[in-house]
C-alpha cells in the first residue's frame, strides 16, 4: 500500500524505495535493533534489496522511510503492518539505525505515522506491541499516550529466553 510524504518538524516520512536498501541492510544487521522487535533471523543484502524495491506496494502494510527534512538519507522506518482496512486496524513499529537513534525523532515519526493511520487510512485502532525487555519502546509508548492493555506472556524466544510483549493501543477517538 503506497504511502505519501509527511513532513514534521524533525522528520520526513516518505515511501521506502529501492535506494534505501543499504540503510535498511545496516538496520537489519544491527543485532540490538532486531532484538528490539523480536527478530532473530539473519537477512542477506540481496533479500533486503529485493524487499526495498517492492515493499511500498505490498498489501496490508504502509512502510515509511524516516528521513530528516531537507535530506533523503534513510535513518530508520515507521511501519503500519497487519493493516486490515475492513477491520480498520493495524500495528505500528518504529525502528532507527544505530547512528540515528533519538527519542524525539522516534516520537515524532510515531506521531506522524499514527496521524496517517487515522486520517489517511481511516483506521479505528492501532496497536504497538514492544518486547517487555525494550525499555526504549516502552518509554516511547508511554510518551505517545498509548493505552497499556496487557501482556503476552512468554510470546517471543530471544537467545533461548522467553520474553513477554506489552500491548499498547491508540484509538481513532483518542487521537483526533
Amino acid at each position: 500500500m503506497r504511502s505519501t510524504e509527511i513532513i514534521g518538524d524533525l522528520v520526513r516520512l516518505r515511501p521506502i524505495e529501492a535506494r534505501d536498501a543499504d540503510g535498511m541492510f545496516d538496520l537489519v544487521s544491527d543485532a540490538e535493533a532486531m532484538r528490539r522487535i523480536g527478530v532473530t533471523a539473519s537477512l542477506t543484502r540481496a533479500a533486503v534489496a529485493e524487499w526495498a524495491g517492492v515493499v511500498a506496494d505490498a498489501d496490508g502494510r504502509v512502510d515509511f522511510a524516516i528521513t530528516a527534512p531537507g535530506h533523503d538519507e534513510y535513518l530508520g522506518e515507521a511501519v503500519l503492518y497487519d493493516l486490515d482496512q475492513d477491520g480498520r486496524t493495524a500495528k505500528l513499529r518504529i525502528l532507527m539505525r544505530r547512528t540515528h537513534r533519538d527519542e524525539r525523532v522516534e516520537a515524532e515519526a510515531a506521531r506522524l505515522a499514527l496521524t496517517d493511520a487515522f486520517d489517511t487510512w481511516q483506521l479505528h485502532r492501532v496497536s504497538f506491541e514492544p518486547l517487555a525487555i525494550d525499555g526504549r519502546a516502552l518509554k516511547l509508548a508511554r510518551a505517545l499516550g498509548l493505552r497499556e492493555e496487557g501482556h503476552l506472556k512468554e510470546s517471543d524466544r530471544i537467545n533461548d529466553t522467553w520474553v513477554d510483549r506489552v500491548l499498547f493501543a491508540a484509538l481513532e477517538s483518542e487521537n483526533r
